[in-house]
């Protein structure tokens, strides 16, 4: 008797675990999967950088819907710097999530 009241206690506590632990490791994937994103949009938009590049945003589609991305392209105090910030943001949950890349980019002034 003593042994089926600890399995009723226990039984309930390991599927709440098991179930945090599937969520935990679904929203890792997620993130994972929007920094893969970001980082090979940043190598598209700055491998051929051009100075005529401006801000623009979209979605992944058709791979990826659930992912949305937005690139800024901004001037920086220092002549021939740009920013280059590349946001992925996704709804997780009903909340929404994003993971941002940065960075500098130095054209020669001519």
């Amino acid at each position: 008797m003593a042994a089926l009241t600890f399995v009723a206690i226990l039984l309930p506590v390991a599927l709440k675990g098991i179930s945090l632990t599937s969520s935990l490791v679904a929203e890792i994937k997620r993130r994972e999967q929007a920094l893969s994103l970001a980082q090979n949009l940043m190598t598209e938009i700055i491998s051929p950088f051009s100075s005529q590049a401006t801000s623009h945003q979209g979605d992944f589609s058709p791979e990826f819907p659930e992912y949305r991305w937005k690139v800024e392209i901004l001037d920086r105090e220092e002549p021939g710097v740009k920013e280059v910030r590349v946001t992925v943001s996704w709804t997780a949950k009903a909340k929404d999530l994003e993971i941002s890349l940065t960075t500098l980019i130095y054209q020669k002034v001519s």
